[in-house]
């Protein structure tokens, strides 16, 4: 896997070009399969070649290209000689950075491959989507591990300064004042490490708590597109074989047995990956990894500033979807024995920060599947009372004892092994609630589960 490429904050309204969000290194395969059956070619905006995969461009080229950025469409078609020529605009934020062009063999009817052009040109825009998302999180990534790594510098620079004015001055003092010297100098320095590694601690068993969550979900969706590209690959060398042999004319016969056979082939390919599944789980997947991907950077966020959330634009918020986005992001983290109980009533919308309140859900969630381990029952149930929006969420874990249940809500108090939780999560929901005006609180009985029980108002959130 090539490594991401580090862009500077300062950097993130820079141009991309063609080169930039769709290098040949990650297409070459895709393109080469492609080519072995169809003509392709990849242009930039000023008609240079960036991959080449047998297309012959017709002499029209430029005033294609010239139609497509005067008048924005999703394809068309000039003359190139003794076969027709397709374009198909490739897109960077609805930008035209490149074209897609296609020529269908003679003896194929063009507009009956006009479907797999669409295809291939959707496909090429969605890696672009994703190549500028990924250089846009891996950038912002290294730079708050940096902005970390700097501050831990000048912790320790400004502790050596500290470390040497004590030193001079114990040398120069009497015994006894060496002695209480030395004592100070000592306890400054467990106060300095505490902080430095209570620094480091936070970063790095944060990291590995609160972004080991989307990952997980993300590196499962793409197993399962890794899985579901393996099927369409050995789909299309099937459709592949079909073509090739409507291109002999040799013996009539002998290809009708050979085109049944190659046709039954396929249908048992179809029915076997069943791919009207695939396709319609191929976009979710991806829309998914994409939301990990977004939480992964706004957690980083969130362990920077746990007690101050980003400032986001207030809008009407639908509990129940925030609820069910928050379900959508745990969904690898909820194990097969345990039952989700929603008990949903339609709701008035709160003003507020969707984010954040998906934010609070998901913490609050993912305590409860975690208290309910391999199996057990989380129930959602939604409800307005009055002016107040009451969200109650409850698990069937082992509940909270009393002298932990007063102090749930306190910063990096946590009940987990050291490196499994930093105690900010829960902190974080309450500061969120308290910004929406609104109220979080707990019942537990130990041995009888637990409700988190979350109170917003409908209008002066």
């Amino acid at each position: 896997m090539e490594e991401e490429e580090y862009i500077p904050a300062e950097q993130f309204d820079r141009e991309y070009g063609l080169s930039d969000l769709l290098p040949e290194s990650m297409i070459a395969g895709l393109m080469e399969e492609i080519a072995a059956w169809l003509p392709v070619c990849i242009l930039s905006p000023a008609g240079e070649v960036h991959y080449a995969g047998g297309a012959v461009l017709p002499e029209s080229v430029d005033e294609a290209m010239q139609m497509l950025r005067k008048e924005p469409r999703n394809f068309i078609m000039v003359n190139a000689g003794e076969a027709n020529a397709f374009f198909f605009p490739l897109l960077h934020e609805l930008d035209q950075i490149g074209y897609l062009c296609f020529q269908p063999p003679r003896h194929c009817d063009a507009h009956c491959l006009l479907p797999m052009g669409r295809f291939m040109a959707n496909a090429l825009n969605r890696i672009i989507f994703i190549t500028y998302q990924n250089k846009m999180t891996a950038g912002l990534h290294v730079q708050v591990v940096t902005e970390s790594y700097n501050q831990l510098k000048d912790r320790a620079a400004r502790l050596q300064v500290s470390e040497e004015k004590y030193r001079r001055l114990a040398e120069n003092l009497e015994q006894e004042v060496e002695r209480k010297t030395r004592d100070i100098q000592e306890a400054q320095l467990r106060m300095l490490q505490q902080e430095k590694l209570a620094s480091i601690g936070q970063l790095a068993a944060g990291m590995a708590h609160e972004i080991n969550n989307p990952i997980g979900f993300v590196i499962s969706n793409l197993n399962t597109l890794k899985h579901s590209s393996s099927a369409l690959a050995d789909l299309i060398r099937q459709y592949q074989g079909l073509l090739g042999l409507l291109g002999d004319p040799a013996d009539p016969k002998h290809s009708a047995v050979l085109l049944r056979q190659g046709m039954a082939a396929i249908d048992q390919v179809r029915t076997t990956m069943d791919i009207d599944f695939v396709l319609e789980d191929t976009g979710q997947l991806i829309d998914e990894s994409l939301e990990g991907a977004r939480r992964i950077q706004a957690i980083v966020q969130n362990l920077r500033d746990f007690s101050h959330p980003g400032v986001e634009a207030k809008e009407c918020v639908d509990i129940n979807a925030c609820l069910d986005n928050a379900l959508a992001v745990l969904k690898s983290q909820i194990k097969p024995g345990v039952r989700i109980i929603k008990d949903y009533c339609p709701l008035p919308a709160v003003v507020g920060r969707p984010r954040e309140l998906s934010q609070v859900f998901f913490q609050i969630l993912l305590n409860a599947l975690q208290a309910v381990g391999e199996k057990g029952d989380i129930g959602i149930m939604t409800r307005a009372v009055q002016e107040m929006i009451d969200i109650r969420i409850s698990d069937s874990g082992p509940g909270i004892r009393p002298d932990h249940r007063a102090r749930l809500f306190e910063p990096f108090f946590t009940t987990r092994e050291v490196g499994q939780g930093t105690g900010l999560g829960l902190n974080l929901a309450y500061n969120i609630v308290q910004t929406h005006h609104g109220r979080i609180s707990v019942e537990s009985t130990v041995g009888r589960g637990t409700v988190m029980i979350v109170s917003l108002p409908v209008q002066n959130a």
